[in-house]
Formats: structure tokens, C-alpha cells, sequence
């Protein structure tokens, strides 16, 4: 029994330490939080049909880099009323992305911005909506951050999304 628990320890210690010396010394970045991210929403002008109506912009602005496991949640909301939500475009790929300090990664953002003849838009700009985004995995009290449409020159524009989502494309790191 003795040499059972012996060879049991020796089994455990051996794995413990070929785990921890995995990865060459490397440590994973934590979850990128809502206070080290700086959002933009930029609205995307002359597209061709297909292409992304706008780009979801998040940049590292703290000293250590942290990571993207998963795809951003943006919220547009009217006081109590309707709200559009955002989900990763179908066929997805999972998102593993480390953002080191200054850097950006866009996520390109796809839905209808203007009404469509014979429908109504479902948050027309003149709602004066919110909107929000909060990074994947959250930590507890991590509630996002406002971000608000805007040109390429970075005038704020009104909120209006005429589909019921926003999809979210793939990221590309700069």
C-alpha cells in the first residue's frame, strides 16, 4: 500500500512539473477588461455590396497586453424599449487573440443602416439611442463601456440599426 501511494505521488509530481514547464516560461494574458480598451464605432463609407457597414475598433491603451477569447457583446438599446444585440457572423471561428499595449483589433460589423423600402427601422436614429459594448468574459463588475457611431473623421453620427442584429465578422489585429 505504501508503495502504491509512493508511486501515486511520484506520478502526480511528475506530470505537476512537465505542465509547469510547458510553454517555456511564457504566462497567458488576462481577460481584457473595459478599462484598458479604448472603442470605436466607425461607420464604413462608399462599400461595395458584402462588405462591412462598419468596424468595431478596441485598442489596448494600458501597459500589458491581455486577451481576446471570444467576440465582443455590442448593445444598442431606447430607454426600455427595443434593443439590438450582437452574435458572431454564422460559421464563426472561435477568437484567441492577445492584444499587446497600442495595438487595435477591428471587428468588422454587419447590418442594414438605412430603412429599406416597405420596413421600418428597428432603432432609427432619431431615438437617440445608447449603445455598449463589453468585452468577452467579463470580469463580475465589468459592465462595458459607451461607444457611439461615428464618421471616418470621428463626428459622431446617430445611432441607427435597421436589422434586428449585428453581426460580428472575424477580427484582423493592426
Amino acid at each position: 500500500m505504501a508503495q502504491r501511494k509512493a508511486t501515486v505521488l511520484i506520478l502526480t509530481l511528475a506530470v505537476l512539473l512537465g505542465l509547469s514547464s510547458c510553454g517555456g516560461g511564457h504566462t497567458r494574458a488576462a481577460a481584457c477588461g473595459s478599462h484598458q480598451l479604448r472603442w470605436k464605432w466607425t461607420l464604413l463609407a462608399d462599400k461595395p455590396a458584402g462588405a462591412p457597414t462598419a468596424m468595431l475598433s478596441a485598442t489596448n491603451r494600458r501597459a500589458r497586453p491581455c486577451a481576446f477569447d471570444g467576440y465582443p457583446q455590442l448593445d444598442v438599446w431606447v430607454g426600455k424599449a427595443q434593443d439590438v444585440q450582437s452574435e458572431p457572423v454564422k460559421k464563426a471561428v472561435p477568437v484567441r487573440l492577445e492584444l499587446k499595449p497600442g495595438r487595435t483589433v477591428d471587428f468588422p460589423l454587419f447590418y442594414q443602416p438605412h430603412e429599406v423600402p416597405r420596413e421600418s427601422c428597428w432603432i432609427s436614429g432619431e431615438y437617440n439611442a445608447s449603445s455598449d459594448v463589453v468585452p468577452p468574459h467579463p470580469a463580475q463588475h465589468d459592465y462595458g463601456s459607451f461607444v457611439h457611431p461615428t464618421d471616418a473623421q470621428g463626428h459622431r453620427l446617430p445611432t441607427q440599426v435597421c436589422s434586428d442584429t449585428v453581426q460580428l465578422g472575424p477580427p484582423h489585429l493592426r
